[in-house]
């Protein structure tokens, strides 16, 4: 379609139906072509939960999306399975992914599915293009990396950090509030693979409240923390500890003066415990919310590391 040809109002839909077997690909693309004057993009998916029998897994499926520019360069969000619909607009979008300029192309939505049941899975996924004027641009409000003034010493703070850009259940208003009212003096946000919630911190950080950038890698063999990462970067998340894609992800850490830290190593959930070995790792997580048996594990690995580095340094 060209642009002299293409609608100024009204909405298009497109619905788009598959199956997956067991076994299928860590991440299924799903094109969708987006002509010129589309101001909007709304989606909404669902996929089949059937009732198993216990031991046997039941279906769960991610999603998110990518833009005109490929699946490599033009990610544009990510809510994993805690949302069922997101809009992009140049001006908003919904929590987790980020907004801008609807560009003409062809896109991507990207289903993670990451149990399927030993019938299969069939989803559904609907996308909405809304025609019209552009409706601006939204303008991220990064906050600083630093405090002024401040320099080595001993800080108080929380450094896996989730907000409703992920699975979290306080808006980064919430959090803000929530750390200030614990007396933190730094938080980093670590929402599940997304930097979405970067370009909101900057009006609720302060000097009292260093809010430093960062993300979860949720990887199909683990979760890592990137901490530190420059406001607004969005570190790549789809590898496994076969591909060979890991030390590209370690590298991309590294390069913005991040440090990367294997979160909940132990977390016996699908996909959380860590299988990519700790020679790459600048530190590891050894608790993770109430004490529990996976934090012990934690520790002794911990424990572990340090006597063989000590055993090598003497």
């Amino acid at each position: 379609m060209s642009s002299a040809s293409a609608p100024t109002s009204g909405t298009r839909t497109r619905t788009i139906t598959g199956h997956l077997d067991p076994g299928a690909a860590d991440w299924v693309y799903l094109p969708v072509d987006v002509p010129p004057g589309v101001r909007r993009l709304d989606v909404s998916y669902r996929y089949d939960r059937p009732n198993e029998p216990a031991g046997t897994v039941t279906n769960s499926c991610d999603i998110g999306i990518f833009d005109q520019r490929g699946t490599a360069d033009g990610f544009r969000g990510w809510s994993g399975g805690f949302r069922t619909h997101f809009s992009i607009a140049s001006d908003q979008a919904t929590p987790g992914y980020l907004p801008g300029p609807i560009g003409a192309g062809r896109w991507h939505v990207i289903l993670g599915p990451y149990q399927i049941c030993p019938s299969g899975l069939d989803y559904s996924v609907t996308v909405v293009l809304t025609y019209g004027a552009d409706a601006g641009r939204s303008t991220p409000q990064y906050p600083p990396q630093q405090v002024r003034g401040t320099g080595k010493g001993w800080y108080r703070g929380d450094s896996h950090v989730h907000t409703d850009h992920s699975d979290g259940a306080r808006t980064p208003h919430q959090v803000a509030a929530g750390a200030r009212s614990a007396g933190l003096d730094f938080i980093v946000s670590t929402d599940h693979n997304t930097s979405s919630s970067h370009a909101v911190w900057g009006p609720l950080s302060g000097p009292d409240l260093l809010i430093v950038t960062g993300e979860e890698i949720t990887a199909r063999n683990g979760h890592a923390l990137a901490l530190g990462v420059t406001p607004g970067h969005w570190i790549d998340w789809r590898c496994r500890a076969r591909d060979g894609a890991f030390g590209s992800l370690v590298g991309a850490v590294h390069r913005d003066g991040g440090i990367l830290v294997p979160a909940h190593p132990c977390c016996a959930f699908v996909g959380c415990r860590w299988k990519f070995g700790y020679a790459d790792a600048d530190a590891i997580e050894v608790w993770n919310g109430p004490w529990t048996l996976d934090d012990e594990c934690a520790v002794e690995i911990w424990d572990g590391l340090l006597g063989a580095a000590a055993r090598r340094c003497c």
